[in-house]
């Protein structure tokens, strides 16, 4: 496999790009973004690795909303997931 996230992970990545399309992204600041979907809104902070959905901080690992901030960004997903969610963790270890 290419990617460098287990498969299980990639999966649920997967899954939470798909939401990313029909998403509303605003800029606040440098890390900071509104998210806007659907008549709901969340605030994102990429250098906290923080959403107000909660997901992102509770799973360490970005939820849709952090996912279409960093798209926003052009930031690499997987820097955004905590390490034992990598291929290359498990190999270590």
């Amino acid at each position: 496999m290419s990617h460098q996230l287990t498969d299980a992970t990639h999966i649920v990545m997967l899954k939470r790009v798909e939401k990313c399309g029909y998403m509303i992204v605003n800029l606040v600041d440098w890390n900071i973004f509104s998210i806007k979907w659907s008549g709901k809104q969340w605030a994102v902070d990429l250098a906290q690795k923080t959403c107000t959905c909660n997901k992102f901080q509770s799973d360490h690992f970005p939820c849709s909303h952090a996912l279409v901030a960093a798209r926003e960004r052009n930031l690499d997903f997987t820097s955004l997931c905590a390490d034992y969610y990598k291929r290359q963790k498990l190999i270590d270890a």
